[in-house]
């Protein structure tokens, strides 16, 4: 613990408001003095990288934790030098299959570190990144990565059992499915090699990158994200999100989640935001740890 709470980032809303400049957004997260928006920017780079070139790669990025209390399995922390390896490898792998720019790519899966690797190295190797509800059907899924035109899809044994094998023919632009946690013989009953998509296991599409990685230079309006619309009033539509959204997500971690480098320092935990949800909102000034599928907060400093 701390021994005194820092100050918050935000103290006056009306005074932090009349003053407050984008230029100067993009100099708290730039590292090199300047402000305004620079040419190149890259999510990944900056939520990741730039962590290990500023010497914090030995901090935790994520601490995931399963969903089951009685779990007797240590809880995994992934620290930012180890996530930039992953990314790189993650990244590496998709240009070395000649995956470039705009490839969409998905993930059918809960909240495990697998989503993460992916999301942040198809942004590195600028292709799209879509998230899908694991809890959709057959039809919302099929529906998404239609429109999405996706490529590329990271799932889970069960959900490719359950929810991605019986719909193989209604995925057209399908090409590849990575499967977390199995072997390539258990996925390979009744599939030969050539035949498409491609289904293969996770670990596997890893040893095929390089641990080293250097992302092309990134114009900020590159599309880096695509959500859907629910969908329930018609068909889901796809809100595409740019690289440089993310001075707008660092503002939101700063001034209304209050986040801040060291909150615990025995700890050295640093948070890593990249998921998009309501709960985050109520937990500032608490360490936030991912529990296989839900959030929860541990508090570690409470501001007046």
């Amino acid at each position: 613990m701390m021994s005194q709470d820092p100050e918050p980032w935000l103290v006056d809303y009306a005074a932090t408001a009349a003053s407050f400049d984008w230029d100067d957004a993009w100099a708290a997260l730039r590292s090199d003095g300047r402000s305004g928006r620079p040419d190149s920017v890259n999510i990944a780079d900056l939520a990741v990288d730039r962590h290990v070139r500023e010497g914090r790669g030995d901090r935790v990025a994520f601490r995931f934790i399963g969903r089951d209390p009685g779990d007797i399995d240590d809880p995994v922390d992934v620290t930012y030098a180890s996530l930039a390896r992953r990314t790189n490898r993650f990244a590496d792998a998709m240009r070395r299959r000649s995956y470039g720019p705009g490839t969409g790519v998905a993930t059918l899966t809960g909240r495990i570190p697998e989503l993460y690797v992916t999301a942040l190295g198809t942004l590195k190797a600028h292709g799209t990144f879509t998230p899908l509800f694991s809890a959709f059907g057959p039809d919302p899924i099929s529906q998404r990565m239609n429109i999405g035109r996706i490529r590329v899809l990271v799932t889970t044994p069960l959900l490719y059992r359950r929810k991605v094998a019986p719909i193989l023919d209604r995925l057209p632009h399908l090409e590849l499915v990575l499967v977390c946690g199995s072997t390539e013989d258990e996925l390979g009953a009744g599939r030969i090699r050539t035949q498409r998509p491609q289904v293969m296991s996770f670990g596997a599409f890893l040893t095929e990158g390089s641990d080293v990685f250097e992302p092309d230079p990134t114009d900020p309006e590159t599309p880096a994200l695509v959500h859907f619309t629910s969908g329930t009033t018609g068909q889901p539509k796809g809100a595409v999100h740019a690289h440089s959204a993310v001075v707008t997500h660092h503002t939101t971690g700063r001034l209304v989640l209050d986040l801040m480098l060291e909150l615990n320092r025995q700890e050295r935990t640093t948070l890593l935001l990249v998921t998009h949800e309501p709960e985050l909102a109520r937990c500032a000034g608490r360490r936030i740890t991912l529990h296989d599928g839900r959030i929860t907060s541990d508090e570690v400093q409470q501001h007046d």
